[in-house]
């Protein structure tokens, strides 16, 4: 047996050190990570997609450590990349399903008075898309539209994902007091 000096004396090799700062507080939050992505998911705790979110989630803990500040809680932090990388694959799946299952829909074309309507708050919603920024504007449209995630948006813009996560959120903010201020926000 070595003695803690040695022990000590003796640095793992940078790419183990680099996981085993990371990954080694995050290890005890694996059943927090599974619960809160098999929730989002709506899967069983033991689901095939449910465990390659998690493995997700640690390869994005590794890979952003860094962004982590020195005594910063590592249970919140991870907590969100596990809910930000299950709703990228909830994307990813709605992106996938096939057109097949949209033709098997009844023709419900809609009525005049609903193709009026829906016109008037598109171009309400146009209007509201005008008055963004040009950069929270476009990564906005690439989420909800193209269904791109922040990584892709990020890496698109040449931005930190942290900021395409604030444009996205006051983007919408932005847009749901135009729209509801001009009377064609939706009742939920």
């Amino acid at each position: 047996m070595l003695a803690p000096t040695m022990a000590l004396a003796q640095p793992l090799p940078t790419g183990e050190m680099v996981v085993a700062r990371a990954v080694t507080p995050a290890l005890g939050l694996r059943p927090v990570l599974r619960a809160v992505t098999a929730r989002i998911l709506r899967l069983p705790l033991g689901h095939a997609d449910v465990e390659d979110c998690v493995a997700e989630t640690f390869r994005r803990i590794v890979e952003g450590q860094g962004r982590l500040r020195p005594g910063e809680p590592v249970g919140p932090w991870a907590t969100g990349i596990a809910k930000h990388v299950a709703l990228d694959h909830l994307r990813s799946r709605k992106r996938e399903q096939p057109a097949a299952e949209e033709d098997e829909a009844p023709d419900s074309a809609p009525s005049p008075e609903e193709a009026t309507a829906r016109a008037l708050r598109a171009e309400a919603l146009r209007a509201a898309l005008a008055t963004l920024d040009e950069g929270p504007r476009e990564a906005l449209l690439a989420f909800h539209v193209e269904g791109l995630s922040y990584q892709e948006i990020a890496a698109r813009l040449s931005i930190p994902m942290g900021t395409v996560a604030t444009w996205i959120a006051r983007s919408r903010k932005s847009l749901e007091t135009t729209l509801t201020r001009k009377g064609h926000g939706e009742k939920r």
